[in-house]
């Protein structure tokens, strides 16, 4: 990463996680690209999933985690999966890779989303919170400092029984939709 600041004089970052050791030059650095144009969506009333997951067989991902809230919630709700396939129980609707657009409108159908482990900004976190579901996020990332709302729930993806909990009772509990953020002008850095 040193080398980036030596070798350009500015620099775009998908998300703020770097932001501790570059905070010294503001005006070169800029953070949470993924932000730029993020818009709130009218909310859809219409929903058939309780739940949406984003399912990737990949090592980083932790999906093992996933699977394990899957396994249980789905005795209690009604879970969409996109992405990689998975075969547990009736109460799961297995949609497959799809594109942005499908992926969109499944989304828009949910109550609820499990965000992965590695990835705070993913474009499924954030269309799940433009289209104002509930966001259950890994609790050791901190989006408060970029999108403060209460649909932003942190659980603990070391504790599955944990978070199934926090998760069945914010499913039950009806929160207040607002998001607020900060938009970045990223005009400066064109």
């Amino acid at each position: 990463l040193g080398i980036l600041k030596i070798r350009f004089k500015k620099i775009l970052f998908s998300h703020d996680f770097f932001k501790k050791k570059y905070d010294k030059k503001k005006n070169k650095i800029f953070y949470n690209f993924l932000l730029y144009n993020f818009q709130i969506k009218k909310e859809f009333k219409k929903k058939k999933f309780d739940i949406i997951f984003y399912i990737k067989n990949h090592e980083n991902k932790k999906n093992e985690f996933a699977f394990e809230l899957i396994n249980e919630l789905s005795n209690l709700y009604k879970i969409c999966v996109i992405g990689d396939k998975i075969n547990i129980n009736n109460n799961i609707f297995n949609k497959g890779f799809v594109s942005r657009k499908k992926a969109t409108q499944l989304i828009k159908h949910s109550k609820a989303a499990v965000a992965s482990y590695e990835n705070l900004f993913s474009f499924f976190l954030l269309d799940s919170l433009q289209h104002r579901l509930t966001v259950f996020y890994n609790k050791d990332y901190n989006p408060q400092k970029s999108i403060k709302s209460k649909l932003l729930v942190p659980i603990d993806y070391n504790n599955s029984k944990k978070s199934i909990n926090i998760i069945k009772k914010n499913l039950i509990n009806k929160k207040t939709n607002k998001i607020l953020f900060k938009p970045n002008n990223f005009d400066n850095y064109i």
